[in-house]
């Protein structure tokens, strides 16, 4: 995977920024602490811009004695979408993907 650029002039921060005010402050200054930012990033790419993201966050669970990787979607969101529409588009790939385990 490729390291994500966490810097003043990041375009990953500043996508971020547009939707959660100040997180891009927080990510750095946690950076600095040696708190690294976890989240798993999909981005897409339209003309060398971000214009969408979607995060991924690992939680590890343990139910009777048994270990479990699950993941959690978050900071969804689209240049000029809605979040929920920005939701539905990331989910849709799962939803077949669930379809297939069905089967």
């Amino acid at each position: 995977m490729t390291q994500l650029d966490l810097t003043e002039e990041s375009p990953y921060l500043n996508l971020l920024e547009e939707s959660f005010p100040k997180i891009k402050a927080n990510i750095l200054r946690c950076e600095k602490l040696g708190f690294p930012w976890k989240s798993i990033p999909f981005i897409k790419e339209e003309n060398g811009e971000i214009v969408s993201h979607v995060g991924v966050l690992e939680y590890p669970l343990q139910i009777n004695g048994k270990q479990y990787k699950t993941a959690g979607l978050h900071a969804v969101q689209k240049v000029g979408k809605v979040a929920k529409r920005a939701l539905k588009e990331a989910m849709s790939p799962l939803s077949s993907i669930h379809r297939q385990l069905d089967k």
